[in-house]
């Protein structure tokens, strides 16, 4: 098709400079060049990922889940993003990332080249798996089946840019045996330039291009590398943006969810197996814990739904509301602490005095309310040992603690005008009520059981000085 639409085009060209009549074919030319130009041959897109995925679509992540991929610029800000995620979907959000900037930088480079007219190859190198390695990851080449596809480079000339203060560029026109390292065989590359892609001062990659003929490129080509290297870091660092963004839009949206939860009718116990569920999914952590007032006990608070780092020894762990512990000092004091840093030698207690020593350096908790200045009834704690929570984590915390504060709230009131209605005031022991309603029960069953049922009485003696006493 292309070279239908060239031919048509070079004829109508020719007739166009014939003057006279045939001035009207010269725009159909030009329309004829431009769809010769679209429709110009290309490698297929699966022939053009030189990255980490074999092929569009191919779920092939970086070495481990819960490694970032070294393609992106700002690839530690969007795997924070992924936790919570399973490796399948965690592959799956990797891959469409790099196929969607692949397109983008690939065409990129080779408009690039175009615009260099000695240039024989363009390449973008990511940081690569070792420190100050660069590796290969989209290139367009004249002489692409010689191109080294995936190789890292941690020596030669290009290795020069890690130090960017020393060398903020590098332009060579007579490199001789100089090798570049990005070729299979010897492709007796004579020029040179190459600029860092930086953020924040660091070397997060490279932009090199290179040709045949001796010095091929300038100033002038250095100044449109230089340009086209902040192109490549704006285009990764917008990416990883985007995906971070539809990343949270789902768990808003499932934040959304387990709200209307709460508008049901749930139990306590409903209640912690909510807001577990919820943590587990969207919010990184190495132990998570729900802490709450003891109803019978106003001094004691007891550990619920723990999971994670020592869990066992947490699970149902009661707790002295005394104000020596982190968590006591939320219940107390109604206050927020939000990643709090640990070191391993210090000595906070966290939730008890007797607590096993663990890996934990980051701690954040979360007071529960109805309102603002209502008494608090459950801090949600999360721990971590090697990152801080972020910015939408924490909201996501505090959203989910709003929720379950309104039912947990409700539940409790439930119960406690369950128990003024079933127990006595003074000794909390079960009323007459609560004795007519379970001998009831047990009358019905005995009946349907066939059963005997026997009762037994006792008296204390001169009790009455008890109740004049106290």
């Amino acid at each position: 098709m292309t070279a239908i639409f060239a031919f048509v085009s070079g004829f109508l060209g020719g007739l166009a400079f014939l003057g006279g009549r045939w001035v009207w074919a010269l725009p159909v030319a030009a329309v004829a060049l431009f769809f010769s130009w679209l429709n110009r041959p290309r490698r297929s897109r699966v022939e053009r990922r030189t990255g980490t995925l074999t092929a569009l679509g191919v779920a092939a992540p970086p070495e481990s889940p819960d490694v970032s991929s070294p393609r992106f610029v700002d690839a530690d800000a969007v795997d924070a993003g992924l936790d919570g995620k399973s490796p399948a979907e965690r592959r799956r959000y990797w891959a469409e990332m790099e196929a969607r900037l692949d397109e983008q930088l690939y065409e990129s480079a080779h408009l690039l080249r175009t615009l260099l007219p000695e240039a024989h190859s363009v390449f973008i190198f990511f940081p690569g798996s070792e420190p100050e390695t660069l590796q290969l990851q989209i290139f367009d080449s004249v002489d692409s089946p010689n191109v080294a596809e995936h190789v890292q480079i941690s020596q030669g000339i290009l290795s020069l840019l890690f130090r960017h203060q020393e060398y903020p560029f590098l332009l060579e026109g007579n490199l001789g045996s100089t090798q570049t390292y990005c070729y299979r065989e010897n492709a007796k590359i004579l020029s040179l330039a190459a600029v860092p892609i930086l953020l924040d001062g660091a070397v997060n990659g490279a932009v090199a291009v290179d040709s045949l003929a001796p010095s091929a490129f300038t100033d002038e080509a250095i100044s449109q590398l230089g340009a086209y290297a902040n192109l490549v870091c704006a285009l990764s660092y917008q990416t990883s943006v985007n995906l971070m963004y539809q990343h949270e839009r789902e768990q808003y949206k499932g934040l959304f969810e387990y709200q209307k939860k709460f508008m049901d009718n749930m139990s306590a116990e409903e209640i912690y197996q909510e807001i577990a569920s919820y943590v587990k999914a969207n919010i990184p952590h190495d132990r998570m814990s729900i802490v709450v007032a003891d109803p019978q006990n106003p001094n004691k608070l007891r550990m619920k739904r723990v999971s994670g780092l020592n869990a066992d020894y947490y699970e149902n762990l009661e707790i002295d509301l005394d104000g020596k512990s982190l968590v006591s000092v939320c219940f107390m004091r109604d206050v927020e602490l939000v990643n709090k840093r640990l070191s391993p030698g210090e000595p906070v207690n966290r939730f008890d005095e007797s607590e096993p020593i663990d890996t934990v350096t980051s701690f954040t908790a979360i007071p529960v309310t109805e309102e603002a200045k209502g008494p608090v009834r459950m801090v949600i704690c999360v721990e971590n040992s090697r990152r801080r929570l972020s910015d939408h984590h924490v909201t996501l915390l505090r959203n989910i603690g709003n929720a379950a504060g309104f039912a947990y709230t409700r539940v409790r009131a439930y119960e406690e005008k369950e128990t003024q209605a079933s127990r006595d005031a003074l000794t909390g022991l079960p009323n007459r009520r609560t004795f007519e309603e379970h001998l009831k029960r047990e009358i019905l069953r005995a009946k349907r059981l066939e059963n005997c049922l026997g009762i037994i009485m006792t008296d204390v003696d001169k009790f009455k000085s008890v109740n004049d006493t106290y």
